[in-house]
């Protein structure tokens, strides 16, 4: 199951926690934060336990941050290499700027 934690807010901004749970354990998470204006969401970091990966947890998470986002797209930043792997098969990238030669990406979870 996944649950959302709000963590606080300073400014226009919102900083949020959605965790994942297997018996109540937490098996992974997503920090992310919300300008309170736009409404865009920007990911700060997705992190499943080792024990828990390639079982779909990362995926879930991200799904119901798009359920969070609506229509919007989100903002997934640069990459690593997991997420160079985990983006494009579960996203539609919309937008891509490349700074000081680092990809950062905006799309939506399919």
């Amino acid at each position: 199951k996944t649950q959302r934690i709000d963590r606080g807010s300073f400014e226009n901004t919102s900083w949020h926690r959605l965790t994942a749970t297997i018996n109540d354990e937490e098996v992974g998470y997503i920090n992310y934060k919300q300008n309170l204006k736009s409404k865009e969401i920007s990911i700060d970091m997705l992190r499943v336990h080792d024990k828990y990966q390639r079982q779909g947890i990362g995926t879930r998470l991200m799904k119901d941050l798009q359920v969070i986002a609506g229509n919007q797209d989100i903002y997934f930043g640069g990459l690593t290499d997991d997420g160079k792997k985990l983006v494009p098969k579960i996203a539609t990238i919309t937008k891509t700027v490349n700074r000081a030669g680092v990809d950062y990406h905006w799309g939506r979870v399919k």
